[in-house]
């Protein structure tokens, strides 16, 4: 019986198969139970992982990216630095960042991007929309310099198939660009916990 199978506190009693039963005894303290098809009972007790596992990604364009004179720009990335979980592609969607499924909760989401050449005075504007309207999240700067930095970052809640992109604006009265490469412009999601 299953109870003759009990010899100490904490045991388990398993299935291993149809209508048969194992004793797992109980693991060492702070242990957890896991699944583990080699083992007989197809469970085990480890040691649970004290390294957080990353969940996010970065991502960026390798060449200068133009944004017009007074006109709101999507802005697209062509490479990455990093993407734990599918957030982007390279190829298709490629403003987006997608919330993958499982990973519903609240994220970071953070824009940097350099302006080249500007005039001191001018008005440069970054918005992080979600999912192609409505909410817009947005931080407008005035270029204090040739080189000026636009920087903007927002925890927000999203779900499954939540996609953010980035809008880019600027009134230089021509076309301006944001740097290409890495460490001029990124784009940046990361996942906060549920």
């Amino acid at each position: 019986s299953m109870a003759t199978e009990i010899s100490a506190k904490g045991d388990l009693i398993v299935g291993t198969g149809s209508g048969t039963f194992d004793n797992l005894t109980v693991g060492a303290n702070g242990t957890t139970l896991v699944a583990d098809s080699t083992e007989t009972t197809g469970l085990k007790w480890a040691a649970p992982s004290t390294t957080p596992t990353f969940v996010g990604c970065k991502v960026f364009n390798s060449a200068n990216f133009d944004v017009a004179n007074s006109t709101y720009v999507l802005v697209t990335f062509n490479s990455e630095s990093f993407d734990s979980d599918g957030f982007h592609s390279t190829t298709t969607n490629t403003s987006r960042l997608t919330i993958p499924s499982g990973k519903d909760g609240k994220y970071r989401i953070s824009f940097y991007g350099n302006f080249a050449a500007m005039t001191a005075d001018d008005t440069l504007v970054a918005r992080i929309y979600k999912n192609g309207s409505g909410q817009e999240l947005f931080v407008v700067q005035t270029a204090f310099a040739s080189d000026c930095g636009i920087h903007i970052s927002v925890v927000h809640s999203a779900v499954a198939g939540d996609y953010f992109e980035i809008y880019l604006n600027q009134n230089s009265g021509a076309t301006k660009y944001i740097d290409g490469g890495s460490t001029y412009n990124w784009f940046t999601i990361e996942y906060l916990g549920a």
